[in-house]
């Protein structure tokens, strides 16, 4: 999980309590910020949540920037739709018999406290927000079960053969590769020394020079490793400035200094290559795999709220579908509106 105190952090300030009961008879939303499927997601709950958060340092920098009424609004439309997620999402999920052990939960947890200094900055942590451990195991537990999900729905959502040599042939150039070395210094002089030194060498000493002032003398930590050594790499991936001069020079010509933001490189070209078809697939493979199973999820989740029963209370907002967020259903809303009395 990316980043995991930070998304423990956040999502403790939005996470509210299991959606619930709620007595009392007639239209449901009377008292309620949504239903899902029959069942009630109270408004006392998002209430709940947000009196905790106007506690926080964050919500109070968040209000020196767009005022209260906005930011409240914000967080009762974000909480809201969490709660409506995993009301839709976590049934479906053990329909298809997606499981959470509580070892999973657990090596999550240590995780996350094993980013803090120590147990008592982890309970501080929970303290300052009003959150208890069971919630947060909670917490994991709904994230944790739609990562399976979404794993499960995706395993084989994979591009097809056609669609890869497709991707491939509308840009053969996207797949060209260049080997660098460099040597990156602080300051020009000392650059253009280098750059000197090595373009006086004979060549077949340059060969072995070069990795050796660069572990001397480059600032790039790498290079200690390395000797300035960057292998093969695609388009793209260094600063262009680095690329442009690069892309100039001969093979096993040395450059004259470049300034990019990160100093002065002296750069040599040692070799380039266009990759196959077959030697592209990794890169395809992955490439496309991330948009398209990106793509069945979306619709995988789409679906499954158009198939669910939601109805949000129309003082909250309405749900947008296709992002599944609650959204101001228009200009005149007005942010930070009442929520519903009960």
């Amino acid at each position: 999980m990316r980043r995991l105190l930070g998304a423990l952090l956040a999502l403790a300030m939005m996470a509210g309590a299991a959606c619930g009961g709620g007595g009392g008879g007639g239209n449901p939303l009377e008292q309620s910020a949504a239903t899902v499927n029959g069942e009630k997601i109270p408004a006392d709950d998002i209430r709940e949540e947000l009196t905790a958060f106007k506690e926080t340092a964050e919500y109070k920098q968040l209000v020196e920037q767009q005022g209260a009424d906005a930011i409240s609004r914000q967080f009762e439309q974000v909480t809201l739709a969490r709660l409506a997620r995993r009301a839709v999402l976590v049934p479906v999920a053990e329909d298809m018999g997606i499981e959470v052990s509580d070892e999973e939960i657990d090596q999550q947890l240590e995780q996350v406290k094993a980013q803090l200094p120590s147990e008592e900055a982890f309970d501080k942590a929970l303290e300052e927000r009003g959150f208890t451990l069971g919630e947060v195991k909670d917490l994991f537990h709904d994230q944790l079960i739609e990562q399976k999900l979404q794993q499960k729905v995706t395993a084989d959502s994979g591009p097809t053969e056609g669609r890869l040599r497709e991707e491939y042939a509308a840009d053969p150039a996207a797949f060209d590769e260049t080997h660098y070395q460099h040597i990156l210094v602080k300051k020009e002089s000392t650059a253009k020394d280098l750059s000197a030194q090595l373009q006086k060498a004979p060549d077949g000493k340059v060969d072995s020079l070069f990795p050796q002032l660069a572990k001397k003398l480059s600032e790039d930590p790498s290079a200690a490793e390395n000797g300035g050594d960057l292998g093969f790499l695609p388009a793209g991936q260094l600063v262009p400035e680095f690329e442009e001069a690069a892309a100039k020079l001969d093979m096993g010509e040395v450059s004259a200094p470049v300034q990019t933001e990160f100093g002065f490189h002296v750069i040599r070209v040692t070799g380039r290559r266009s990759l196959s078809f077959e030697e592209a697939r990794p890169q395809l493979e992955q490439a496309l795999g991330a948009s398209e199973g990106e793509a069945a999820w979306m619709s995988f989740v789409k679906k499954a709220y158009e198939d669910a029963d939601v109805e949000i209370n129309p003082r909250f907002g309405e749900l947008d579908l296709d992002t599944q967020q609650i959204v101001n259903p228009g200009a005149e809303s007005v942010p930070g509106s009442e929520a519903p009395e009960e």
